[in-house]
């Protein structure tokens, strides 16, 4: 007669403990698998920002101002809303449409702006079309070409950050709060904020930073941060306890003038040091507010001193009284003044200062 053997089977406590042990192990792997995914994507991100600083250098090339920063038609006009020039602009030098709306705070109610070119996009005054899509972006052209399909409108992927999850707070800070989670890509076409450091309205620009100046005029081109990731200028603030997309503590990815991106601490430097207090006329005129307008970091800078500011443009002078503006010349004034503790104009960045476009 055959004798069966039973077969053992795994005890309660046998399987408690194997679930207990392969849960320890996902919970040590879990995180590395993150990180290593987060690294991954924010490789992506850096590579596209390379790939982009190749189309700006091309762009420099070509453009007669040799402009480091691509400037979009509204970057030089009034926009229909002082929220735009330093909401949208930052981020229309490239990129797809916007495929959700901005709905744009007014004094009657929010008004829901689309950055298209399609019958929805936003037309400023004294423009009877949209300006705002990816076929008016600048730096677009030399991505694609003039050959614009409706897919590239609906996507172009080299202008996307892999983590973009949106600018929930200072970029975007006049957006209602059920946008302050969009991913940027989806609002503005374009997850990379252009470094417009400026005195900036609806009725005029004074730019510290790159936008307006030569690419080769830039001082320390490895410093100068062209574009970044979105959230890293609520970190040059500064707001060092913030994270970036990537979830990185105090630091972000950037692109700089000299064609390099990296990640970059955002850790600000010390107030000036006597000279540069000197040249910048703060000793003389009595005014020790200028020094906070260099904003630099050991690894980074987004303002261009020791050059001129920039005068993108301005409002003719009606528009302005002159006891509410800083004057430039005889026949432009300019957006209310920044500083009204310090009226003296012979400082940096007003005086002197270059003028770029109108």
């Amino acid at each position: 007669m055959t004798a069966f053997r039973r077969r053992r089977a795994f005890t309660l406590i046998e399987l408690l403990v194997v679930i207990a042990i392969i849960t320890l192990l996902m919970s040590i792997l879990l995180p590395s698998v993150s990180r290593a995914r987060e690294q991954s994507r924010s490789a992506v991100c850096l590579s596209n920002m390379h790939q982009i600083g190749i189309l700006l250098q091309q762009y420099a090339n070509d453009d007669p101002g040799s402009h480091a920063i691509p400037i979009h038609i509204l970057m030089i006009r009034a926009t229909g809303h002082d929220w735009l020039p330093a909401g949208a602009n930052p981020f229309t030098w490239g990129g797809r449409d916007g495929q959700q709306s901005i709905p744009v705070p007014t004094s009657s109610g929010p008004v829901d702006v689309w950055l298209t070119d399609d019958a929805r996009g936003w037309r400023p005054p004294g423009l009877d079309t949209p300006v705002y899509g990816a076929q008016s972006r600048p730096l677009n052209r030399y991505y694609l070409g003039t050959g614009f399909t409706d897919r590239d409108r609906r996507d172009m992927p080299l202008f996307r950050c892999p983590s973009d999850t949106g600018a929930a707070h200072t970029v975007c800070n006049s957006l209602p709060p059920e946008r302050k989670d969009t991913p940027c890509y989806d609002l503005f076409g374009n997850s990379f904020r252009a470094n417009l450091y400026s005195f900036m309205s609806d009725q005029g620009a004074l730019s510290l930073s790159p936008w307006g100046h030569a690419r080769d005029a830039v001082p320390q081109p490895g410093r100068i941060v062209l574009f970044a990731d979105a959230p890293l200028y609520d970190l040059f603030a500064p707001h060092p306890q913030l994270r970036d997309w990537h979830g990185r503590l105090g630091s972000g990815n950037a692109a700089f003038a000299d064609g390099s991106a990296r990640t970059t601490l955002a850790k600000l430097n010390p107030p000036v040091d006597e000279p540069t207090a000197v040249a910048m006329r703060l000793k003389v005129h009595a005014c020790d507010i200028n020094y906070e307008l260099l904003r630099q970091g050991p690894s980074w800078r987004l303002d261009v001193w020791p050059l001129p500011a920039a005068r993108l443009w301005t409002v003719p002078e009606p528009r302005c009284p002159p006891e509410d503006s800083y004057l430039w010349d005889d026949r432009f004034c300019a957006i209310p003044d920044p500083s009204p503790f310090c009226w003296n104009r012979a400082l940096w960045p007003f005086d002197p200062h270059v003028h770029v476009a109108e």
